[in-house]
């Protein structure tokens, strides 16, 4: 066990992990006091189970496991409203992504990244953002490795296609709207 490193303090867990939580739960729920609400609810279990973590990893992935299915569990209770693009990309900013100024591309991606279906929310966001292999999204999500890997394939074709809708409107304005030969 690894507790002079502060894995099974309550201060450390929620130094460390508390903003990545409530950043996953609302790509999840789209609703930020739900996800603030559920972020709470992750670290209460975590005071109630008093589970004994031997790693970092350890920590992470119990505490977004029980993320998830708490997320899981809200979306089946709960109706929910629409979070606007600004509080969603403010809500997701990591520390080093709000002190420079967000290209074109980046929110386009952001925006297409929203328009995904939820199961394909979730995967691209534990997959790129949180930093999961296939095979612990696999024991977080409860679905087998290769559903896991087919998901994310699905994810990024999805996104991609979102992308290139976009870029093809863009294309269509620029030649409508772009200077007359002639």
């Amino acid at each position: 066990m690894d507790t002079d490193k502060g894995f099974n303090t309550t201060e450390y867990l929620v130094d460390r992990f508390l903003n990545d939580i409530v950043r996953f739960c609302l790509v999840y729920v789209r609703n930020m006091d739900d996800a603030q609400d559920i972020a709470q609810q992750v670290f209460i279990t975590y005071l109630q189970k008093k589970p004994e973590f031997v790693s970092y990893d350890h920590a992470k992935n119990w505490l977004f496991k029980v993320a998830v299915n708490m997320s899981k569990n809200h979306m089946r209770t709960q109706r929910h409203g629409e979070v606007s693009f600004d509080e969603l990309e403010g809500a997701l900013s990591t520390d080093d992504t709000v002190d420079r100024e967000r290209t074109e591309r980046e929110d386009a991606v952001f925006a297409a990244v929203m328009r995904l279906k939820q199961k394909y929310r979730e995967i691209i966001h534990l997959y790129y953002y949180s930093n999961y292999n296939t095979n612990e999204l696999s024991e977080m999500l409860g679905i087998p490795a290769t559903s896991v890997r087919s998901r994310l394939t699905r994810a990024r074709a999805a996104l991609e296609k979102e992308l290139k809708g976009g870029v093809a409107d863009d294309k269509r304005l620029q030649e409508r709207d772009g200077p007359d030969k002639g």
